[in-house]
């Protein structure tokens, strides 16, 4: 799965590396890894796609808590919750490109559609819900 090689988790760039035999400090294996002074997320690539993707949602997550302030969570939950979002993407492929990637109004006249912007992401995430 070594596509992703780079992941925004708020204002930071997270590098995304993909790690033979991951493991902790005590040798302990471990699937994935967050260093938040680094700014790396170490992926185990001995495991298959499927929990590669899973953990690469997992640290993200562990990133975004970490950005609000909250430092003491249970391991479960995000477990849960990775597993959870990865499994709806994958049960629900337009939602990515609904969700994440809106069409953009930005036609020409010989019918191009300009690429979206970080504005026309954020616009349409700010407006869901607002629909009439």
């Amino acid at each position: 799965m070594s596509g992703i090689t780079q992941l925004r988790i708020g204002p930071y760039i997270y590098r995304v590396e993909y790690v033979k035999d991951l493991r902790a400090a005590d040798d302990t294996r471990l699937a994935g890894n967050i260093e938040y002074e680094q700014n790396v997320i170490s992926v185990d690539r001995d495991n298959v796609e499927a929990v590669q993707l899973v953990t690469l949602f997992h640290e993200m997550i562990h990133g975004i808590l970490a950005n609000a302030g909250i430092v003491h969570h249970k391991e479960r939950l995000i477990d849960a919750i990775a597993t959870g979002m990865v499994q709806a993407f994958i049960d629900n492929p337009d939602l990515a490109e609904e969700f994440i990637r809106p069409e953009c109004d930005h036609y020409h006249g010989d019918d191009r559609i300009e690429p979206c912007t970080e504005g026309d992401v954020l616009k349409k995430l700010g407006n869901i819900g607002m629909e009439k």
